[in-house]
């Protein structure tokens, strides 16, 4: 895999000239975990947040309406017919 950039100040290279970029596997592996690890653990927390958001959101929705249902029949609003 051939990969193109400019570089200054190379050590007697000149333009054309095929050279060797190296690093310390460290850091490329570093590099690595924040590129494929970060959006995957951020994915993860939004899907929590996410399910803890809507199972909260249906508790009240069943603590709002068991009382209000209470409140419907003491008051007959409405009848149920069988």
């Amino acid at each position: 895999m051939a990969v193109r950039v400019r570089a200054r100040g190379g050590e007697g290279a000149k333009p054309g000239d095929t050279v060797i970029i190296e690093s310390a596997a460290r850091r490329i592996l570093g590099l690595a975990a924040l590129v494929y690890l970060l959006p995957l653990v951020l994915f993860f927390a939004g899907y929590a947040v996410s399910a803890l958001t809507g199972g909260l959101g249906f508790a009240l929705g069943i603590g709002l309406l068991v009382p209000a249902n209470r409140f419907a029949e003491k008051k007959e609003l409405y009848r149920v017919i069988p």
